[in-house]
């Protein structure tokens, strides 16, 4: 973790804290400033706020190396896709094979794999209106301007 963010983390409690406390503390002149109050806020706002992101937040996605194993993670994947590419040269006729590569390559920002592997799941089922969308979506996402072809608007008619 980058010494920075601590120290950003830092400075933006104390701006916080002093939007709060202002007000609180400039009553001091009237002799009725709330120091209860204030003490309260300057520490007890800060312990709540770390409380509340380590019981519901992910301090651990702030370490190296969960960042090391979130790459190895993607590499799970790219090997996962891989042995269903294999399957699906030794099986070509599995729909929901083809399907799951789809998804797979679109989740991946690989659209132009994904409309070639959702034309695929389509030849084996032409009339999936779920397919036509998801393939029309796919063809749409390989052009830099996202426009639908021609050829698109004819699979959604």
């Amino acid at each position: 973790m980058s010494p920075l963010f601590p120290l950003l983390v830092a400075l933006m409690a104390a701006a916080a804290l002093a939007c709060l406390l202002w007000p609180l503390l400039r009553h001091r002149a009237s002799g009725r400033a709330p120091v209860g109050l204030a003490a309260l806020l300057s520490f007890g706002l800060p312990v709540a706020a770390l409380a509340l992101y380590l019981a519901v937040g992910t301090p651990s996605a702030l370490d190296p190396v969960n960042r090391v194993a979130h790459a190895a993670s993607m590499s799970d994947v790219t090997a996962a896709i891989g042995k269903l590419e294999q399957h699906l040269r030794e099986q070509p006729d599995d729909l929901k094979g083809w399907t799951l590569l789809a998804r797979a390559y679109q989740a991946m920002q690989r659209p132009a794999d994904a409309a070639r592997a959702f034309d695929r799941a389509l030849a084996l089922a032409p009339e999936n209106a779920d397919l036509m969308v998801a393939s029309a979506e796919a063809h749409s996402l390989q052009s830099a301007d996202h426009r639908i072809d021609d050829a698109t608007r004819a699979l959604l008619e």
